[in-house]
């Protein structure tokens, strides 16, 4: 399965209207866990397809008919703006030449060389070669957006934005600090527990990070459950407890999340890996 494919069969669009049979949903996926470009687009159009499921549906009366033709105006033209999105994005960006074989970004892939796969040929290679425990440890930042607090934060509250602010910029040492304390004040907030978690994870501290995340997780049901176990077996990955990262994916999976796929596919690929 190639890029030039999946655009012309609108493949990303059916995948997530689950119009795939079985055998090119596992195609996709093996593509787009390699495919930073394919990745890229299917979180794009993921994003705007739950953007529109979470949009109130408009209500009209029936006795009323004359003045409806706006309202389907208005759907039909939301309709084609974001397809037109869609489409001006596809042709603003060029083809690779090449397949990335990284599946995630991280600070030490500018000193790594990117192995490149061109054509059928390196789809081939690609199969017959498992990504090392290296590479499918690398994590990349959670992404964060503030909330909205109508009354006066609590301490740790207050340390968590403090802490937060530093992440948004980047800076993930320096807020780890501020967000280690937010945990100690708040123990059983897994928002907390998952972003000091991540943070950790980031500077190269797998062992700190495993503790928090399992902090996280033991929290239970959380928005951040999912997340929690997809990270925690980063960490564990990091530090080649391959057994255990592989239950932390098993969770991930049997959660029925937005992670899900990549779940299996990192399982697939430690599978591959163990048998050579």
């Amino acid at each position: 399965m190639t890029c030039d494919l999946i655009a012309a069969e609108a493949t990303i669009e059916r995948y997530l209207r689950d119009e795939l049979n079985e055998e090119d949903r596992e195609a996709f996926e093996r593509h787009y866990f390699e495919c930073q470009r394919c990745f890229d687009e299917l979180q794009t159009l993921e994003a705007v397809t739950r953007e529109l499921r979470q949009r109130p549906a408009v209500h009209v009366a029936a006795r009323k008919p004359l003045r409806t033709w706006p309202i389907a105006a208005a759907g039909i033209a939301a309709a084609l703006l974001v397809a037109a999105t869609a489409m001006i994005w596809r042709q603003s960006s060029p083809l690779p030449a090449s397949s990335r074989v990284a599946t995630r970004s991280s600070p030490s892939d500018a000193a790594a060389p990117t192995q490149t796969l061109p054509g059928r040929e390196g789809a081939e290679r690609s199969e017959s070669r498992p990504l090392s425990l290296e590479q499918l440890a690398r994590a990349e930042p959670a992404p964060y957006e503030p909330g909205t607090f109508r009354s006066v934060p609590d301490a740790a509250t207050a340390r968590f934005q403090q802490g937060m602010e530093r992440y948004r910029q980047g800076d993930y040492r320096s807020a780890i600090p501020d967000l280690e304390q937010a945990a100690g004040l708040d123990p059983a907030a897994a928002h907390i527990q998952f972003f000091l978690g991540v943070s950790q994870l980031i500077t190269g501290d797998a062992d700190s990070a495993i503790d928090s995340l399992r902090a996280a997780v033991a929290v239970g049901d959380s928005p951040y459950l999912e997340e929690s176990h997809l990270y925690l077996a980063k960490a564990l990955l990091q530090r080649q407890d391959v057994a255990a990262a592989q239950r932390q994916l098993q969770e991930v999976v049997a959660l029925q999340g937005p992670r899900r796929a990549e779940a299996n596919q990192l399982l697939d690929h430690i599978a591959r890996l163990k048998s050579q």
